[in-house]
């Protein structure tokens, strides 16, 4: 009987202790469930509807350094000899290209609206195929998808 009082009077002085244990025990095994690191992949939920594209945005979609960035890229890029190679007339050609600017910057859909010939159509959609990728088109403040319009003129001279 003595010893029964004995573990008893021990148990007593033991059950917080055995009870804190489980606890520890219990919260540190929900903290492994916790991921330690934020989601890499963006958040789509913040932005207007992916899938929507604008016409006219707040901000529209623009190279990265702006108008001046775009002229050296075409100065650069551009094969302006093309429709001399392929004997087009003399004149100035206008040529232009529709695409759509992702909300985070990637060109996609490029489509020519003019038909001139003479390979000036598929030079100036190769030269924005090959592009960096561009500043989004903004709406409301919030990234969005955008059509943009570019124009790229040829000039041939006569010979």
């Amino acid at each position: 009987m003595h010893l029964y009082i004995k573990l008893n009077g021990m148990f007593n002085k033991m059950f917080p202790f055995l009870i804190c244990m489980l606890f520890s025990y219990a919260v540190k095994s929900q903290q492994k469930a916790i991921p330690q690191s934020l989601p890499t992949k963006p958040i789509k939920a913040t932005l207007i509807s992916n899938e929507k594209i604008y016409i006219n945005p707040d901000k529209v979609p623009e190279m990265p350094g702006g108008v001046d960035a775009w002229k050296k890229y075409l100065a650069d890029s551009l094969d302006t000899n093309v429709p001399i190679k392929n004997r087009a007339p003399a004149g100035n050609y206008v040529v232009v290209v529709k695409s759509i600017v992702s909300y985070f910057g990637k060109i996609s859909d490029i489509r020519a609206e003019t038909k001139h010939g003479y390979g000036m159509e598929e030079e100036a959609k190769r030269v924005i195929k090959n592009c960096t990728r561009w500043k989004p088109a903004f709406k409301a403040g919030v990234p969005v998808n955008a059509f943009m319009r570019l124009e790229i003129t040829f000039v041939v001279p006569a010979l």
